[in-house]
């Protein structure tokens, strides 16, 4: 059985030090982008996995009968006013 592996993420910070309001609601879409795929039986493997300086948001394995490999992307909005999150890979 495989264990999800957690990975360091360098924070952007507000002033105070806190994580910014956009980097909240990225790591929130995360977790629900987990929650999901969990659900549907993928087999996470690691979330925010560093690769020198670019971010692998989540590594997992899919379901299906070959078990393959995928890198996913996560994206999200919280208004229309630049597009859909599709467009903005």
């Amino acid at each position: 059985m495989l264990t999800p592996w957690r990975c360091g993420r360098t924070t952007v910070s507000g002033a105070a030090g806190r994580p910014t309001l956009r980097r909240r609601n990225g790591d929130r879409a995360e977790v629900l982008a987990v929650a999901h795929l969990s659900e549907l039986g993928w087999t996470i493997l690691a979330t925010g996995l560093r690769i020198g300086r670019d971010e692998v948001d989540i590594l997992a394995l899919d379901p299906g009968p070959r078990g393959e490999l995928v890198v996913i992307e996560v994206r999200s909005h919280t208004t229309g006013r630049f597009g859909t999150p599709e467009e903005s890979v």
